[in-house]
């Protein structure tokens, strides 16, 4: 009788390993939640939301500080899809959202919907002349670096003109053409995966001031 006992137990537990190491099949998984907003004002505060994913029990958000490298990581109910908290101004996130299903009282997690995050940088213009504009700005960090770009019009045309580095602060900026405006953005960018991800922006416009 004693046999028989430990030949049971021993055979349960060796179901138990079984059924634990099946794969969580495709449809049990939950569908990826869309990131609807990601941005940061001036003062660093981080505002958050994602779309509701209809056969989901909740959400996992990772913030993840592109500088230090540190993370953080925080539970949502099924319905909260908005976050909105304080961060450091200078520094470039990468915020992460899953959603997830009880499965077997375990978490079954989508995949990853991703976003860079960070504040718009603000330009101040350091020198001026007929044809060109100097201009600085604060320090990005966790990024990959910087790209150029100007157009003649505000909503279209645009190419890249420049490439920096992550830890330039200014450039200078040339006229496109003799008459009329020209306009220009500076876009940090941060290389995550082998691709690579254009940060906030702010466009901005370049004219002749006669006096």
């Amino acid at each position: 009788m004693k046999k028989f006992k430990k030949l049971l137990v021993c055979m349960l537990a060796v179901m138990m390993l079984i059924s634990s190491a099946i794969p969580v099949s495709a449809a049990a998984r939950p569908a990826i939640p869309t990131i609807k907003n990601a941005e940061m004002t001036s003062t660093g505060r981080m505002y958050l939301s994602w779309k509701t994913v209809s056969n989901a029990d909740g959400y996992k958000l990772r913030i993840y500080n592109c500088n230090t490298k540190k993370s953080a990581s925080k539970f949502f109910g099924k319905y909260n899809v908005n976050y909105s908290t304080k961060k450091n101004a200078n520094t470039a996130y990468l915020v992460s959202v899953w959603s997830y299903r009880w499965v077997n009282g375990q978490r079954i997690y989508s995949t990853d919907s991703d976003a860079f995050v960070c504040t718009p940088r603000d330009l101040k213009t350091v020198k001026s002349t007929a044809s060109a504009l100097t201009v600085k700005w604060s320090r990005l960090y966790g990024i990959s670096g910087y790209y150029v770009y100007k157009s003649t019009s505000p909503n279209s045309g645009y190419r890249r003109t420049a490439t920096l580095a992550a830890n330039r602060t200014s450039v200078t900026i040339h006229r496109s053409s003799s008459s009329g405006s020209t306009y220009f953005y500076i876009v940090p960018y941060r290389t995550y995966n082998g691709k690579r991800y254009l940060l906030p922006h702010k466009i901005y416009r370049m004219y002749t001031v006669y006096y």
